[in-house]
């Protein structure tokens, strides 16, 4: 399965458990990437759980965290 169908299901099970404000997915030639914007309330531990279950992807990707926007923003690399 490639790293984009990958992200296609996180996001989908995102969306349902996580307090989603936005999300967008961008494909290229050389990476996937991902940008989730999270509403403000979410707990910080639901953040820190679905970083871990990207980790736990075992793919090659560079997750970034801006807690002024809360906006999520994964990349994999191809």
């Amino acid at each position: 399965m490639n790293p984009l169908t990958h992200l296609r299901k996180k996001i989908t099970y995102t969306l349902h458990k996580y307090q989603v404000v936005y999300a967008v997915m961008k494909e290229s030639e050389r990476r996937d990437s991902l940008i989730i914007i999270f509403d403000h309330q979410t707990q910080s531990s639901k953040l820190k759980n679905i970083i871990n279950e990207f980790k736990n992807q075992k793919l090659n990707y560079q997750c970034s965290f801006c807690p002024e926007t809360w906006e999520l923003t994964l990349t994999i690399f191809k």
